[in-house]
């Protein structure tokens, strides 16, 4: 049903479990420091983890705030506010309450067959690009394609992703490979 898959600014939860537990169990200290890191800058998701203190947030004015932060935080200019950000920030808040600290702390062994495709931003303040070096263990048929980007670069250069996302689907509908893909798929091996 699925033919293939892209992955934008972010893992699967139990990959990333996976991950943070092999780096937590191995002696090397470069390996403690990356996942450190990685907390520090996951700040957000603990945050939210607290009851009452996201959605207050929220409500207080952040959701009218939010083009302003892109713009400031990530150079993402233009955002138009949004009706409905409010709700979407609740409803964001309460997706990381039900899935991030359950994957993380116990982790499923989650395979796939299915073409997938990373996209990741290298100047991504809030998920370290080390998330992603432990996926060949899991996805046999992995394409990496690393850009210069902040974490919400898609509301930047939509069509970036888009182009990425359509030769992606056309070398798996079985059209001649794009060049940045075949150097993406050696990556990844």
């Amino acid at each position: 049903r699925i033919a293939s898959f892209t992955s934008i600014s972010g893992p699967c939860l139990d990959h990333a479990g996976q991950m943070l537990r092999l780096y937590l169990t191995s002696v090397s200290a470069d390996h403690k420091r990356k996942v450190a890191k990685q907390v520090l800058s996951s700040w957000y998701i603990w945050a939210f983890q607290l009851p009452g203190l996201a959605p207050a947030i929220w409500k207080s004015g952040l959701d009218s705030l939010w083009p302003a932060l892109l713009s400031r935080l990530e150079n993402v200019q233009d955002v138009p506010p949004s009706d409905t950000q409010l709700k979407d920030g609740r409803n964001g808040v309460n997706l990381y309450r039900a899935n991030v600290l359950p994957r993380l702390a116990a982790p499923r062994e989650r395979r796939t067959d299915v073409p997938v495709q990373l996209i990741v931003p290298l100047r991504d303040r809030f998920v370290d690009p080390e998330l992603y070096r432990e996926l060949p263990r899991w996805v046999p048929h992995l394409w990496r394609c690393d850009i210069d980007a902040g974490h919400w670069f898609f509301l930047a250069r939509p069509q970036l992703l888009a182009d990425r996302v359509r030769a992606f689907v056309a070398l798996q509908e079985g059209s001649l490979e794009h060049a940045a893909l075949k150097r993406a798929q050696a990556m990844a091996s």
